[in-house]
């Protein structure tokens, strides 16, 4: 078994807690392929940011900063394969000064680091085809060799820099590198003995959840929860065990709450054929209210418009197909009261796909993949527009039903 496990700060917070953890790791390598990921020693990061910003309050110089909070992580990987060696087990740390570093991100928001322990999103974008590149040909290798790599979690290069990914950011670099080597389990090690019903701070409970699905663990992230970060949910893979539990568990080979399934995008169709109709003309961004001209009198008539594209000389819409006589009746009338535009045209037999999923937010390339898949099976585009997590494709409805059964077998 190939096993990914993450420690995070409070777990590593002492030499005597890495010291124990050590001693588990070694019971939960034999027999297995092991990767260890690590957060700083309890609070350091929040201390090495007071430190940086003590000397240097602008910190525009992001580079800088991550360079002395990712000090944390740093030490902990190296103390951590310290221990590791001192009871007999191959171990190294590997740390972004290194050619072994696997993690690969682009750096998309200039905001500061979170000055509080919590999960920060929209810090970076993963760079997974990369990251898995390098699972393969330099973490791989050495696991299969008996060797423990101690991976620091939270930092990622861009282009040679260092960055991280934000509060939290090791549950990310635990289930990206369980994504990357294709690890049959991840194991996220915190505070808490696992997925409780409530806020032992705030309620009595007793025992934590068996079994919680990834969906429902996303939502109670995002809510404020903060077990595991929202944003390592993305990249667990189907079928993939993935276990958060205590520290103080005895044995991390049982125990804590498992999350089930994946996220994964959603595939819906439009059942109705629609029409095209198309408004060429001039200026038509530098007009105002040129696009509500048209919508109102659309609306008037009770006719729904699925999609929207405009440019300075173009104005589309989509619109139901047994709809489409009334619609360009009514569009070819607006053209006599309105210079700006031109002429007017219509297009017919036109389908429509809706795909979603709340990776597209964090994942470069999705619409990439989509446009090669589609025309690897002769599926030609009309156009497709993004609006955060959905992606909507219009193509000819001859094409629908192929494209609809492609979609929903891809893995995104």
């Amino acid at each position: 078994m190939r096993i990914v496990i993450k420690f995070g700060g409070t777990s590593v917070a002492t030499t005597e807690r890495i010291n124990d953890i050590a001693r588990k790791i070694a019971r939960l390598s034999r027999g297995h392929e092991v990767a260890v990921v690590v957060s700083a020693m309890g609070n350091q990061t929040s201390e090495l940011l007071k430190l940086f910003h003590a000397v240097n309050r602008a910190a525009r110089d992001k580079t800088q900063l991550s360079e002395v909070v990712g000090l944390g992580e740093i030490l902990s990987a190296r103390l951590m394969a310290a221990a590791l060696t001192g009871i007999g087990l191959p171990a190294v740390a590997v740390t972004p000064d290194k050619d072994s570093w696997p993690v690969f991100a682009r750096a998309v928001d200039k905001r500061s680091l979170a000055g509080e322990k919590i999960n920060q999103e929209g810090t970076a974008l993963i760079d997974r085809e990369r990251t898995a590149e390098a699972c393969r040909k330099r973490l791989l290798p050495l696991m299969k060799k008996g060797v423990i790599p101690v991976v620091c979690g939270f930092l990622a290069l861009d282009n040679g820099k260092l960055i991280t990914l934000g509060r939290g950011g090791s549950d990310i670099t635990a289930t990206l590198l369980g994504r990357g080597l294709k690890a049959d389990k991840v194991i996220i090690v915190t505070d808490v003995t696992g997925v409780m019903r409530g806020d032992p701070k705030l309620v009595r409970v007793d025992q934590p959840l068996a079994k919680i699905s990834v969906k429902e663990i996303e939502i109670l992230s995002r809510g404020g929860a903060r077990v595991v970060h929202p944003a390592a949910l993305l990249h667990k893979l189907p079928g993939q065990k993935t276990v958060i539990m205590d520290f103080k568990n005895p044995n991390y080979r049982r125990g804590g709450t498992e999350i089930v399934g994946h996220i994964r995008a959603r595939v819906f169709r439009t059942r109705e054929k629609l029409a095209f109709l198309t408004i060429v003309g001039q200026k038509f961004l530098a007009t105002a209210g040129l696009l509500q001209k048209i919508t109102r009198v659309l609306s008037e008539k009770s006719i729904s418009i699925y999609g929207i594209s405009i440019s300075e000389n173009y104005i589309g819409l989509y619109v139901r197909e047994d709809l489409a006589q009334s619609a360009y009746r009514h569009v070819y009338g607006i053209t006599h009261t309105e210079p700006k535009f031109k002429a007017v045209s219509i297009l017919k037999n036109i389908g429509r796909l809706r795909v979603t999923s709340s990776s597209f937010i964090d994942e470069p390339g999705v619409i990439g993949r989509i446009g090669d898949l589609l025309a690897l099976n002769d599926i030609n585009i009309l156009e497709m527009n993004t609006v955060k997590s959905d992606i909507t494709i219009f193509l000819g409805q001859p094409d629908l039903p192929r494209a609809y059964r492609r979609l929903k077998n891809m893995t995104f």
